[in-house]
Parts: C-alpha cells; sequence; structure tokens
C-alpha cells in the first residue's frame, strides 16, 4: 500500500498490508497530519487531503475515492514498468504481528555511546587493578584519615620519608605520581610517592 500526505507530500510504502488485523493509525513524521489506515485497505488522513497511489497504474487517488478507476487488465501489463520507474522516496513500515511498525528500527546511537563508554571505563578500571603491583596497592589502604576521639588521645598517620623526614598527616590525598598531606599544624604539603618510605598509624597524645 502506497499513499502521499496531502499536507508536505511525504510518501509512504506499507508492506504486508493484507496482515494488518485492525484499523491503525499513523502520524506523519514531517507534520502534525494523521493518517487512518483499516484492514479493508481503506484509506483517509485527519486534513482530509492525502492521496493514495495504484498499484497498478501508479496514478495518485484521492482518499475520498478509494479506488483508482484504471483498467486493472490492461494496467497489470505495465504494472512492472511502473514499479521500474517510481523514484519516489518512500517512508517504509511494515505490518509485524498484525501492527504497522517502521520497517527500519532507528538506532539510539547516543545512548548506545553511553553505554560504551561507561563500559570502557568500567574495565579499564578493573584491569588497573588487577595488573597494579601488589605493593601499591596496599601503599593505598589506609591513605585517607578517619580521625577517632579517644580522651585525651587521637590516632593520626605518621608519613616517614626515605630522607629521614617524618609528617604527622591529618589528611592524606593521592594525586597520580604525587600526594598531599595536610599536617596536624594545619600546612599542606605536595610530595613525591616515592619518596615515600612508609605509613603508618599511630596514637598521638593530645
Amino acid at each position: 500500500m502506497k499513499f502521499r500526505c496531502g499536507d508536505c507530500g511525504t510518501y509512504y510504502l506499507v508492506e504486508g498490508i493484507k496482515k494488518l488485523r485492525k484499523k491503525q493509525s499513523l502520524r506523519c513524521i514531517a507534520c502534525d497530519n494523521v493518517f487512518v489506515v483499516q484492514p479493508d485497505q481503506r484509506f483517509f488522513s485527519s486534513k482530509r487531503n492525502s492521496q493514495l497511489i495504484c498499484n497498478s497504474c501508479g496514478q495518485f487517488v484521492e482518499e475520498a475515492d478509494g479506488v483508482c478507476s484504471c483498467d486493472r487488465d490492461a494496467a497489470e501489463s505495465s504494472a512492472q514498468e511502473a514499479q521500474r520507474i517510481d523514484n519516489k522516496e518512500y517512508q517504509f513500515f511494515i505490518v509485524r504481528k498484525g501492527r504497522i511498525q517502521p520497517k527500519y528500527k532507528r538506532v539510539n546511537w547516543f545512548a548506545r555511546g553511553l553505554l560504551l563508554a561507561g563500559a570502557i571505563t568500567l574495565a579499564t578500571g578493573i584491569i588497573i587493578v588487577v595488573l597494579m603491583p601488589s605493593s601499591k596497592r596496599d601503599a593505598l589502604k589506609n591513605t585517607v584519615l578517619k580521625t577517632l576521639h579517644i580522651p585525651s588521645k587521637t590516632e593520626t598517620q605518621v608519613v616517614i620519608m626515605r630522607s629521614g623526614k617524618v609528617y604527622y598527616a591529618e589528611h592524606i590525598e593521592y594525586n597520580e605520581n604525587k600526594m598531599s598531606i595536610t599536617t596536624k599544624e594545619g600546612n599542606l604539603i605536595f610530595i613525591r610517592k616515592q619518596d615515600i618510605q612508609q605509613i603508618r598509624k599511630a596514637v598521638i597524645e593530645d
């Protein structure tokens, strides 16, 4: 079944129309016109200005007429030729499970891209954790201090440098190859990870 929107001129082709179970409406993809298609292939639009396209002769038929007045016997011999020269750009639909549906489903590439990006990020994180040397994984443990308030005592982290210098840290954060230490005095110090010998916890008297 072929028809043309009377408002915007968009062409439609519905395959397997005889399998349609009940009357169904379709909205034009380019304007606000609405088409109603019935199982007996009767057709009309909300604007009452659209046309059917005869499958035999290719002529336009006003929806009010419903049936082409061509000589079908004479037209059948030229039907294949009419089909061959039909170069209209159709919007393709097909009847599936008794309902008219788009023949080619639209792919939401944006949503697929987001899912793919999320999957890649997750996989990358898993690979980094699995391949990371155990020494580095252990070094990341207990790097963010949770202060425990004990009467007259406070648990803190002690950062021992290879140079022998010691920092008493209230808070430690990692950033790539560097780390920042907020000392108990409130000073912010940036040091390289490779300069650290050990990080341990200690209870400091207030």
